[in-house]
């Protein structure tokens, strides 16, 4: 028998979430099937964390997406075309050298992460990429949420 700590909780579909912090950005996603609830347990608490925020509005636009182009829709990953490779190789060039020269983006990361992801064809490694490209878009929203949140 599997035996967790007296603060996590096994779900009816075998994910197991903690009872912890609900403002901690480790407890908000659950499992694919759940994450939504959780997050959304999550998104009025006091104190939430930033991330939080940037979730929610992400949230709404996987929404506005499924209300688009359908929930179980299932499109062909269009990667690996002619081209992908070098313009992949050529984004992270660009990348390097704007961050060596003390003038790196966030275009500069998110160009270079989504060219890498448009140029895998493995599904694990293109998922690995676009889980990348998202990460640093996250980021670039939180630091835009700070910008604009600053005094």
């Amino acid at each position: 028998m599997n035996v967790l700590p007296a603060t996590w909780t096994t779900r009816p579909c075998g994910c197991t979430v903690t009872a912890g912090d609900p403002t901690d950005p480790a407890n908000l996603i659950a499992c694919q099937w759940h994450a939504h609830l959780t997050i959304r347990a999550t998104w009025d608490a006091p104190g939430t964390h930033p991330r939080v925020t940037v979730l929610r509005d992400v949230e709404t636009g996987v929404r506005r997406a499924e209300a688009i182009h359908g929930h179980d829709r299932h499109l062909a990953d269009g990667t690996g075309r002619d081209g992908d490779d070098a313009t992949a190789t050529l984004a992270r060039a660009v990348c390097d050298r704007a961050f060596a020269l003390g003038q790196g983006t966030w275009r500069h990361v998110v160009d270079e992460e989504w060219a890498e992801a448009c140029a895998e064809t493995d599904p694990a490694r293109l998922r690995a990429e676009l889980i990348d490209t998202m990460a640093a878009l996250t980021c670039w929203v939180e630091d835009i949420d700070r910008e604009q949140a600053a005094p």
